[in-house]
């Protein structure tokens, strides 16, 4: 196995895991995560993070002194990216992965393949970076 499928099937294996996390979150709510601290008229600043007991994930809740409290940034940031928009993201990826795939089989051996192939290497290395923070990343990966 080359050093590229290496990571291809390294980083499959992180999508895999990701998209696993995003649909056990999708099926303990029901919808869009959403931010929205002033529909209950709660502090500005401070909000709890996701209210199952509501019809809908709400990225808001009650006043609350517990521990679960987290701020405006940090809340529309989870909201962003809840599942629906995981899972998104990753049939994306993928798909940068299955056409780098495809081009590789298509000119393996051949020393003149196009530059389209080499230029989706370049980018399913940018993307491989991004999860450079997961296990099992190897710094010669880098773009």
């Amino acid at each position: 196995m080359s050093d590229v499928e290496a990571m291809v099937a390294w980083l499959r294996s992180v999508l895999d895991a990701d998209e696993q996390a995003a649909r056990e979150a999708m099926s303990r709510s029901a919808g869009e995560w959403r931010f929205a601290p002033d529909e209950l008229g709660i502090w500005p600043d401070y909000v709890s993070a996701v209210d199952d007991s509501t019809e809908y994930p709400l990225v808001t809740g009650a006043q609350s002194y517990v521990g679960d409290m987290i701020n405006e940034g940090i809340g529309a940031h989870i909201a962003r990216h809840d599942p629906a928009d995981t899972l998104a993201r990753i049939e994306g990826e993928r798909a940068i992965l299955d056409q780098y795939e495809q081009a590789v089989d298509l000119y393996e051996g051949d020393r003149e393949a196009p530059d389209g192939v080499a230029a989706l290497e370049i980018a399913v290395r940018a993307l491989a970076f991004g999860y450079r923070h997961r296990d099992g990343w190897q710094e010669g990966w880098a773009p």
